[in-house]
């Protein structure tokens, strides 16, 4: 990853919700899961909420598909 090489953690986190995107839309939620979970922590770090608040909109979607209710609510509750 480009941005990951040069240090553009901003650019890195975007690349990170695409892919969960991707892999969302495949029905892979797991893979999803992982993907937009590392783009919440990045987001975190640089203080990016519109990163922050997709990344935990994307998450609590993707723990809605493997029934994890619980899980689901934590993100989606909190936006």
């Amino acid at each position: 990853m480009v941005a990951k090489k040069i240090g553009n953690l901003s650019g890195q986190g975007n690349a990170l919700g695409n892919l969960g995107i991707v892999y969302f839309s495949q029905g892979d939620y797991q893979q999803a899961i992982k993907y937009n979970q590392q783009r919440l922590e990045i987001a975190q770090k640089i203080g990016d909420r519109p990163g922050q608040m997709k990344a935990m909109g994307n998450l609590g979607n993707a723990y809605h598909q493997l029934e994890k209710e619980d899980k689901a609510i934590e993100y989606l509750e909190i936006l």
